[in-house]
């Protein structure tokens, strides 16, 4: 995952930097750097403030650059914000609705002048930035606010099913969606928990600034839990979102919430299922994983985990009425499983590796379906939930 790790602590700021080199199914290889400092406390969970700054690109065409700030102590709020530059030149679209199907004559590995690749791809700029804050009313309970403000530019490519279909949003713009909302929280501790929930119900609506960007709102919910016996935690995730109003066809497969989440697959929610392979107004998933602490060691004096983790994940999509651009044939619900290996340093700093598959039907010229399983490989930072 790293081709190198430098870390060095004084006093109680912990920090590393390091070269990366990822992998990401949806993305193609890719390489940058990262840096992440923490100040620790005691009694603090996670840290008194942390920063994280990262420049990475792929070779399938994602670029990012972030830079994140979290202080959990202003007064008595806490203060995250986030400022990313993202292009997906390699983004995919497959159509609306919870029932699009893959061609038979655009399935497989084609070379990069070969424009049958291009059949299911687009290209999608959305930089960002995100602040949210957060207020205690009780022990275990906060309320918060978050405003973003985000631009989108969408280039589709020719010959593919996006300028077919050319859904609401094509033109992107500006907007800003803002988002209130309550949190209980009794994870322990934060980052890697391992006894305790997290529940947040929240609602964003995001003006229209003209163009396709804006014009929506809605509801969204999750609850994450988390109980242990012994080195092994039981973690467990259901969330859900519905949109109504004018939603582009690229927010579809973004979340909200105190810290907005990014796709339907990939490898933060549907793992093995390609990203954005399915949208709608409406989007529900539930991840299940049993986290296995397999070894513990110290690295430059701080605590290393090593944590492998079997796992299955289900989602579905809904609400696209008229705009949908295929109707589900047999049950609409998308399944995946998998396992990864987990490397927790001072249980402050997660990486991951995951491998897995999920059922994504091929349409056959004789117009029946073949029920096939594609496969998802990730090296990211951060528990997905």
């Amino acid at each position: 995952m790293w081709w190198s790790l430098l870390a060095a602590y004084a006093g109680e700021v912990t920090w590393y930097a390091l070269p990366n080199v990822a992998f990401d199914s949806d993305e193609g290889l890719g390489g940058g750097a990262r840096f992440e400092i923490a100040k620790l406390e005691q009694g603090a969970d996670p840290y008194i403030w942390g920063v994280a700054v990262q420049a990475y690109f792929s070779t399938l065409g994602y670029q990012q650059a972030i830079i994140s700030v979290d202080h959990t102590r202003v007064g008595k709020a806490r203060i995250t914000g986030q400022a990313l530059w993202r292009q997906w030149k390699n983004d995919g679209y497959w159509g609306i609705g919870n029932g699009p199907l893959r061609e038979r004559a655009f399935v497989g590995d084609f070379a990069a002048d070969d424009p049958r690749r291009k059949r299911y791809r687009y290209t999608l700029q959305s930089p960002y930035a995100h602040v949210a804050v957060r207020y205690p009313v009780s022990p275990r309970v906060d309320v918060f606010g978050a405003v973003s403000v985000k631009w989108s530019r969408v280039e589709p490519w020719a010959g593919s099913v996006l300028e077919e279909q050319r859904p609401y949003g094509m033109e992107g713009g500006w907007t800003a969606p803002t988002t209130v909302g309550v949190l209980y929280d009794t994870r322990q501790p934060e980052i890697a928990p391992r006894t305790g929930a997290f529940l947040e119900a929240s609602a964003r609506y995001a003006p229209s600034f003209g163009g396709e960007a804006g014009g929506w709102f809605g509801p969204m919910f999750s609850a994450r839990g988390f109980g242990s016996v012994g080195p092994v935690t039981f973690a467990g995730r259901v969330m859900g979102e519905w949109l109504f109003g004018t939603v582009p066809f690229y927010e579809q497969v973004h979340w909200g919430g105190l810290i907005p989440i990014a796709g339907f697959g990939g490898a933060q929610t549907l793992r093995g299922l390609r990203f954005g392979r399915f949208r709608g107004p409406g989007k529900a998933i539930a991840n299940g994983e049993l986290r296995w602490v397999a070894l513990r060691h110290k690295l430059f004096g701080r605590p290393l985990a090593w944590e492998l983790t079997p796992y299955v994940d289900v989602g579905t999509v809904w609400g696209s009425g008229d705009s949908a651009t295929a109707r589900p044939r047999g049950l609409p619900v998308h399944p995946g499983a998998g396992g990864g290996l987990r490397l927790i340093l001072d249980e402050t700093f997660v990486g991951r590796v995951d491998f897995a598959g999920a059922e994504d039907p091929v349409l056959e010229p004789d117009g029946s379906v073949t029920r096939e399983w594609t496969t998802g490989f990730y090296l990211v930072f951060g528990h997905p939930f």
